[in-house]
């Protein structure tokens, strides 16, 4: 999840403004240049659908900033930077076209200074990831991927990849040992991925009992 400071970010002063002021309960940090001038149109700031989405990079840069300063931590973020990376990249796809063709065109038009973000994303991977010899900046980031897949895959009804990206999470989850053996997020993933298994042995079975029954009658 991200952090409740970067989830409630606001353009403070309105669209026009060169300054991103992040509200939390206990943090005030301000973050600077993440827009330049001249300032962008109004109507671009509020596009809707996946357009709006790509506006994810100037709470990425944040998140980095914020990294950097040390108000926030190495594992909330990289379970927030890889979400936004996600987000980001499954936006970007959605919009490319003529005009938009990658994330340095999309900057270029609507006129964003975001070089920590932009570093982030075409790395492909939070910066702990890079700098951690572990393993465990990696399964959290694998994990908040697979969650994320498995519900944009559910929203949009594809469900035939369900259990093997189901499967994936499950066993990213275990290799994490710094999750209680009883953590409740692993038993529910658990919980349904036995009842798409059984799905799936009822499918099978009721194949075969259909060819059965075709053979029958050939």
């Amino acid at each position: 999840m991200v952090p409740y400071f970067l989830h409630h970010s606001l353009l403070h002063r309105g669209p026009s403004s060169d300054t991103i002021v992040h509200h939390g309960p206990s943090w005030s940090f301000l973050g600077h240049c993440c827009l330049s001038r001249p300032p962008i149109p109004h109507h671009s700031l509020l596009c809707q659908g996946p357009s709006w989405t790509l506006f994810s990079i100037v709470t990425l840069q944040a998140l980095e900033k914020a990294y950097i300063k040390d108000c926030v931590s190495p594992n909330e973020y990289t379970a927030a930077c890889s979400r936004l990376l996600v987000q980001f990249k499954a936006a970007l796809k959605q919009v490319q076209g003529a005009e938009i063709s990658s994330i340095d065109d999309f900057c270029r038009k609507f006129r964003l200074d975001c070089p920590l973000a932009m570093e982030r994303i075409k790395e492909d991977r939070p910066i702990t990831i890079k700098d951690d010899k572990g393993n465990l900046n990696r399964c959290i980031a694998d994990i908040v991927s697979l969650f994320i897949t498995v519900m944009d895959k559910l929203r949009l009804e594809i469900r035939a990849m369900d259990e093997p990206d189901l499967r994936e999470l499950m066993e990213t989850m275990n290799r994490m040992s710094h999750l209680p053996p009883d953590f409740e997020g692993r038993q529910k993933v658990n919980q349904w991925l036995q009842t798409l298994s059984g799905m799936q042995m009822l499918f099978d079975l009721e194949s075969a009992y259909n060819a059965f029954n075709r053979s029958l009658h050939s």
